[in-house]
């Protein structure tokens, strides 16, 4: 399955939230949930994050047809109780959403991949100081990052780990590499959107191709 995402690459796609989306394509959608995850779906009091849920796993059918695969089928998507969700036997992948935009990175089902986005806005240098190391602090200054450039850094090291985010203090950003766990991920800062900062983290070199909105 790897084969047609090589040589190594990532594919990522990003789209505005709607308002809602099409009864008939939210439950397709929702059919490919897991049962648990199906109710927690259907618990969820905030529309705009049901929406949201439903909208990452579109973009990810969307990206594997893309890639020439055949899109997940009811069963293959995996939500275990820590960590994020994986496609059974499939490519690794990793949807974010934030400030009313989804995204989803597909790559090959060997890979540790994470991605996160958020608005420059939401991350301030207050937030950050907790954590980040004095180094890190340093290091944002010299390349002239904002503070959500090294937060979404660590948070997609993290999910690229499957740890959730209260280890973001211990991923070790320079540059464009990270480590955590003794594990090492190469960081990717693609130019998403402008208000936003975009991090890609995966535990080989890979090559970004960005689909344009509307595909």
């Amino acid at each position: 399955m790897d084969s047609v995402l090589e040589p190594p690459r990532i594919l990522l796609h990003h789209v505005p939230i709607p308002a809602a989306l099409d009864p008939l394509q939210e439950s397709a959608l929702l059919a490919l949930l897991p049962q648990p995850r199906r109710a927690a779906w259907l618990r969820q009091q905030d529309p705009a994050a049901r929406t949201a849920t439903l909208c990452g796993i579109d973009l990810l059918c969307r990206l594997a047809i893309r890639a020439g695969l055949a899109p997940p089928r009811v069963g293959d998507l995996v939500y275990p109780e820590r960590g994020k969700p994986v496609w059974r036997d499939g490519p690794a992948f990793s949807i974010a959403h934030a400030g009313g935009v989804v995204a989803c990175a597909l790559a090959g089902a060997s890979l540790r991949l994470g991605l996160d986005l958020e608005p420059t806005s939401r991350v301030t240098a207050r937030v950050l100081r907790r954590i980040a190391s004095p180094e890190e602090l340093t290091h944002c200054r010299v390349l002239g990052w904002s503070p959500a450039e090294l937060w979404t850094s660590k948070e997609a090291v993290v999910k690229a780990t499957g740890a959730g985010v209260f280890r973001l203090a211990e991923v070790r950003v320079e540059a464009e590499r990270a480590q955590l766990d003794g594990l090492a991920f190469h960081l990717l800062r693609p130019a998403l959107l402008t208000g936003f900062a975009c991090a890609v983290a995966s535990d080989l070199p890979l090559t970004l191709e960005l689909l344009p909105v509307g595909d």
